[in-house]
């Protein structure tokens, strides 16, 4: 089950990877790419005003579509002085979220992953949303990818 903390352990890998090629992926920019994994998810903040019965479902719920979560990322470029750079990395951490959360069963259908071109529901069928071995798996390689990294860095520095 891709949940919050499956989310940000691929978009650190992803980034800390790209990383090792590209420089511009390295320091503070891979946080960019984690808090993009998290964007689609700001929508789950509509079960707090639930709670206190306020329905703010049309309001938020957008923000779970793909077109949705890049305007966000981009009115949160705009706070930025390498606006492009940031929308791009934000981008890559949504694409991270939409990918794992492509992979679930999903009862509902799926994502509208092409919205607003298209109304059909996208859906790989393949992890349950009970099913945490995913976490466990990408816990593994992220671990793998940091221990890696230092072993590229303390190499460096013989």
């Amino acid at each position: 089950m891709p949940d919050l903390f499956t989310h940000i352990l691929v978009a650190w890998t992803v980034g800390t990877i790209l990383s090792f090629r590209w420089k511009q992926f390295d320091g503070p920019n891979i946080s960019l790419i984690m808090v993009g994994s998290v964007i689609p998810d700001i929508s789950k903040i509509m079960l707090l005003f639930n709670y206190f019965h306020d329905n703010v479902h049309e309001i938020i719920a957008p923000i779970h579509l793909p077109i949705g979560s890049l305007v966000v990322a981009g009115i949160f470029s705009l706070f930025f002085q390498d606006k492009k750079m940031t929308l791009f990395l934000m981008s890559l951490g949504i694409a991270t979220h939409y990918i794992l959360d492509l992979m679930l069963i999903n009862s509902t259908g799926g994502i509208y992953l092409l919205f607003p071109l298209s109304w059909n529901m996208w859906t790989l069928n393949l992890i349950s949303n009970t099913d945490y071995n995913i976490t466990i798996i990408a816990l593994i390689i992220a671990l793998m990818v940091y221990l890696f990294k230092n072993r590229i860095k303390n190499y460096k520095e013989i």
